[in-house]
């Protein structure tokens, strides 16, 4: 699903919501949440493709990874909600990988004729996210909120200090450190997504209000994936965009957790978050330093994400 559509299809979900946002309405008493939270998480990314866009190996299939990359992330969450029914969330995550290790692999015949391990300084992502619900009461104690929202989601992912460990065919010119890798990986999944978030105040109440919340909220996404990558040490290509993956993609995530007042207005929030996403199959166009471009079969695109994490929340009920 292309950008353009993934929105529309976002707006269209979103009309019920919007048609009970009268003026009396909005004229009603505003619940606001704001936090900030720190996280630790964990990633793994790859992608395949089958085919040489230079036409010399046609059964060539080649596969990146990047593994284990750990992190620290920043999380803004922020929460407002009219008249006890109309909800708009948004979400801001970002942070800059600090471990990990990348692999570059290529196969003719089933077998593995190279690879080329390498280090991930300077790698980063960024997370976006916006939605609209309708909040149902269960109860005094039990919030149901169907939601429709958008996502954007960014990897900035980088191979460095590079090592071909593999080269039985001499493809890759002998094994040994690789000088002056900089392969850089720019990859996006962006659309709409809808989903469901459940709360329940599971305490008893003291000052008037309850002292512990647990919270889950799912989420599923459809839209598109892109990938921009420039290959530093390949004359034959040009610079800065040597490489261009697109497919459509689609995505769960998951989140778990649980809020402490320590006022009626401050409460620790802590939980744990959980990403899964995959592509169709799609197309990788590869662009040569001629002005010839060449393509090869996107076969799959696959990430998914963990994250633990605590902060401290802002409520104005």
């Amino acid at each position: 699903m292309n950008a353009p559509r993934a929105i529309a299809v976002s707006a269209a979900l979103a009309l019920p919501v919007l048609s009970v946002l009268s003026a009396d309405v909005l004229a009603q008493p505003v619940e606001t949440r704001f936090g900030v939270s720190v996280g630790v998480r964990s990633d793994d990314t790859e992608w395949r493709t089958t085919g040489d866009p230079s036409n010399l190996n046609p059964g060539l299939q080649s596969s990146v990874t990047f593994d284990d990359l750990s992190s620290s992330s920043l999380i803004f969450d922020g929460e407002v909600i009219w008249a006890d029914k109309i909800v708009m969330r948004g979400n801001f995550t970002t942070g800059g990988y600090n471990d990990g290790e990348s692999t570059q692999s290529d196969f003719l015949g089933g077998s593995e004729v190279s690879r080329l391990t390498a280090s991930n300084d300077d790698s980063d992502f960024t997370d976006i996210s916006v939605a609209l619900g309708y909040q149902f009461r269960l109860g005094p104690a039990t919030r149901v909120v169907p939601m429709v929202g958008y996502g954007l989601r960014e990897q900035h992912l980088e191979m460095q200090q590079g090592v071909q460990v593999l080269d039985p065919l001499g493809m890759a010119g002998g094994t040994g450190p690789v000088a002056g890798l900089n392969n850089k990986y720019d990859t996006e999944w962006r659309g709409a997504w809808m989903g469901l978030h459940v709360e329940h105040d599971a305490s008893e109440r003291v000052n008037g209000a309850r002292r512990l919340s647990l919270y889950a909220r799912g989420e599923y996404h459809f839209g598109d994936y892109e990938l921009e990558a420039d290959e530093n040490l390949r004359p034959e290509v040009k610079h800065p965009r040597s490489i261009l993956q697109q497919a459509n993609a689609n995505g769960m995530v998951l989140t778990v957790g649980g809020a402490y007042y320590l006022t009626n207005t401050m409460r620790v929030n802590a939980g744990w978050n959980y990403q899964d996403w995959s592509t169709d199959k799609g197309l990788e166009t590869t662009f040569y330093a001629d002005g010839q471009e060449g393509a090869a079969t996107l076969e799959e695109a696959n990430w998914d994400s963990n994250t633990v994490f605590v902060g401290i929340e802002y409520v104005n009920k």
